[in-house]
C-alpha cells in the first residue's frame, strides 16, 4: 500500500512538471515558427514580379532560416520532453508529446497561407528566377 502511495504522490509531482516542461522552455518557441510563418505569408502576398521579388530576397531568406530555427527547436522539445518523460514513468512520456503536439495544429494552419503563396509565386518565371531556391527551402520546411 506504502507504494501505491509513494507512486501516486509521484505521479501527481510528475505529471504537472514534465507538461509544464513540453508548455515552457523550447517548446514555448512555438509562438516564434507561428509568428515568422505570419511574416512570411505578409511578405508572400505582396511579391507580384521580378523586382518585388528581388526587394524581398534578403528578408525571405531571413525569415525562412529563423522558421527553420523555430521548427527544429520545436521538434527537438518535444523529442526530448518525450524522452526523459519515457525515461522517468514510461505512459507520461505520450502526455507529455500530447502537450507539445498542441501546438501543430496551429502552426500547420499557419503553413497553409505559406503553400498557397509558393504555389502562386512559382508559377511566374521572372518571379521563380529570382527566389526559386528560397521558394524551394520553404516549400521543404513546410512538408517536413
Amino acid at each position: 500500500m506504502t507504494n501505491v502511495r509513494t507512486l501516486a504522490r509521484t505521479l501527481g509531482l510528475l505529471v504537472p512538471m514534465f507538461l509544464f516542461a513540453a508548455c515552457g522552455g523550447e517548446a514555448g518557441a512555438s509562438a516564434k515558427p507561428e509568428s515568422t510563418a505570419g511574416s512570411i505569408v505578409k511578405l508572400l502576398e505582396g511579391i507580384t514580379d521580378g523586382k518585388t521579388a528581388e526587394s524581398a530576397k534578403s528578408e525571405l531568406s531571413t525569415l525562412t532560416e529563423q522558421l527553420s530555427t523555430g521548427i527544429t527547436a520545436l521538434k527537438s522539445a518535444g523529442e526530448k520532453t518525450g524522452g526523459e518523460a519515457k525515461d522517468a514513468m514510461g505512459a507520461l512520456a505520450e502526455k507529455a508529446k500530447a502537450a507539445v503536439a498542441a501546438f501543430s495544429p496551429e502552426l500547420t494552419k499557419s503553413f497553409g497561407g505559406i503553400t498557397e503563396q509558393i504555389t502562386r509565386l512559382m508559377g511566374n518565371d521572372e518571379i521563380k528566377k529570382v527566389i526559386g531556391p528560397v521558394l524551394e527551402k520553404l516549400k521543404g520546411l513546410i512538408a517536413g
